[in-house]
């Protein structure tokens, strides 16, 4: 015995129901679809849609739950964010949606790890059934082959790999991937010449460990992440808020900076460059005076230099310095881009210790 799942557009027709039914309304098609499966598989998707329905109870618990705790520890969240939907599924009664690349509208950043792989093989029954869509559409694609002009032989061989940065989980939306050319860019150039970024030795410099592009985008997100118009503005231009009229060193002026008068002078690419100079300087020491200022000191690492970059040394509720907790969030987020790690309120108040 087979069981059928049964396929149907937004506006398509109903069928009679059978005795394993899925109805997925694809929002802008209209052609009803027919996926055939075995028994077994439908039960085995039948087990799926009723752990999602609980997980997705639990998803809810949990968000409300962080809502509670982000309040208490002063944490900004950053809103869910999700393509637009244009699948449905309906299993028994119970509605799946799916976003246009594929994924079931779930906030990611509150899902376990074995919970992540029953919407992985949701998520593929959807694909499935959006494939049987285009094969049916489309059959000649398949059996009629176009001649490009193409070398076959050219096309044979490894493509080159191409760099990305992380996009990181609760940090989806466009905007926050705007930069990662241009911090590659400014990283690699950093890495070929550290003595010169960091004003060090050549031994000083031996000592400064690589600089990995993550990290930066990750002080970037604490920085200017919030969905307020103030953050969203210096993410444009002082995404790393290194030329701040309040925050103002003369020291700065070494890392080719001058007075602002307001907020967000410069460019993007002159301020986050000066904001690398200034933090690999921070490593040498509090003040981030050229590190061969002081020629016998050693780079303490890039944990000590984000603290000292943000420099807030009062205690939050939890009883940490804020600048300690400011520096784990960042490294935390830049080695596990999966994990949500939310930004601070305070971020964008930064005061650096003199």
């Amino acid at each position: 015995m087979r069981t059928t799942i049964m396929v149907f557009a937004a506006l398509g027709c109903l069928a009679a129901k059978a005795d394993f039914t899925i109805k997925t309304a694809g929002l802008m098609d209209e052609e009803p679809r027919i996926l055939v499966v075995s028994d077994e598989e439908g039960a085995a998707i039948m087990a799926d849609v009723a752990a999602m329905r609980e997980i997705l109870l639990k998803v809810e618990a949990r968000i409300a739950a962080y809502n509670r705790f982000q309040s208490a520890m002063e944490l900004e969240d950053v809103p869910f964010f999700a393509l637009p939907i244009t699948m449905q599924m309906k299993v028994e009664g119970e509605v799946l949606s799916f976003d246009e690349d594929g994924s079931l509208w779930c906030d990611p950043r509150f899902l376990l790890p074995e919970e992540r792989e029953i919407k992985a093989r949701l998520e593929r029954l959807g694909l499935r059934i959006r494939g049987q869509d285009r094969a049916s559409q489309k059959p000649e694609a398949v059996a009629r082959p176009v001649d490009s002009g193409r070398d076959p032989a050219r096309e044979s061989a490894p493509a080159a790999s191409v760099r990305k940065l992380p996009v990181f989980c609760g940090f989806e939306d466009r905007r926050y991937q705007q930069h990662d050319a241009l911090i590659m860019r400014l990283v690699d150039e950093f890495n070929a010449d550290r003595a010169a970024w960091a004003d060090a030795t050549a031994e000083q410099a031996a000592t400064i460990h690589d600089l990995r592009p993550a990290l930066v985008k990750a002080i970037l997100i604490e920085e200017t992440g919030g969905r307020g118009p103030k953050s969203t503005a210096a993410w444009k231009v002082d995404p790393m808020q290194v030329n701040v009229p309040g925050d103002w060193d003369p020291v700065k002026r070494q890392v080719g900076l001058w007075r602002p008068q307001r907020r967000n002078e410069g460019s993007a690419e002159d301020n986050i460059r000066a904001g690398i100079k200034y933090l690999v300087r921070k490593g040498f020491g509090s003040s981030g005076a050229p590190a061969k200022s002081r020629p016998d000191k050693k780079f303490d690492g890039w944990g000590a230099a984000l603290r000292r970059y943000n420099g807030r040394n009062e205690r939050m509720a939890s009883g940490r310095r804020y600048k300690d907790a400011y520096a784990e969030r960042i490294l935390k987020r830049a080695e596990s881009p999966k994990a949500f790690i939310p930004i601070s309120r305070g971020s964008r108040q930064r005061r650096n210790a003199k």
